[in-house]
C-alpha cells in the first residue's frame, strides 16, 4: 500500500479511493502499509481495540484477539452487534494513508466483506466518488 500511495503521488494524483477486502484495509488502518501477513499483522488487535472503545466486554475483545481468520472476526463483531467498528477502521485507515503521503493525497477508504457486501465508506470516499459522479454510498 504504501508503494502504491507514492506511485500515485509520482503520476500526479491529488485523490484516491483504496478499495478493497477489510482485512488488508484494516492493517493500513494499523499503520501497516507492507501488508503481507509474513510482513506484518495487526488485524486482530485492532478489530479488538476499536471493539473496546465502542464498550465492547472483555469476552468479546478476547474472541476477536483469538480469531483464527478477518471474516471469523468480523462474525464476531456481527454476532456481538459491533459491527460499527468498520466505519471506524475505514476512517482510520484514510487517515493513516494520508499521514503516509504526508497530506499530499487526499484518501478515502471502501471496505468489503469476501462476498463483496460493503462493510464501511469513509467521508473522503464519498466526496471523492460523488465529485467524479460515482454512486458510492455508506455501507
Amino acid at each position: 500500500m504504501g508503494y502504491m500511495l507514492n506511485a500515485c503521488l509520482d503520476h500526479g494524483m491529488k485523490n484516491v479511493i483504496l478499495t478493497g477486502h477489510h482485512s488488508k484495509l484494516t492493517k493500513v488502518a494499523a499503520g501497516c502499509f507492507h501488508t503481507h501477513n509474513k510482513v506484518a499483522d495487526a488485524r486482530m488487535e485492532t478489530l479488538a481495540a476499536y471493539a473496546g472503545l465502542l464498550g465492547a466486554p472483555p469476552q468479546v475483545i478476547g474472541e476477536l484477539l483469538n480469531a483464527n481468520t478477518s471474516e471469523n472476526a468480523l462474525e464476531i463483531l456481527r454476532k456481538n452487534c459491533f459491527l460499527q467498528v468498520m466505519p471506524l477502521v475505514a476512517a482510520r485507515a484514510a487517515q493513516r494513508a494520508m499521514e503516509h503521503v504526508f497530506g499530499e493525497l487526499k484518501v478515502g477508504v471502501v471496505m468489503f466483506t469476501m462476498g463483496g457486501e460493503v462493510l464501511a465508506v469513509d467521508d473522503n470516499a464519498l466526496e471523492i466518488g460523488r465529485e467524479m459522479n460515482w454512486p458510492i454510498q455508506s455501507g
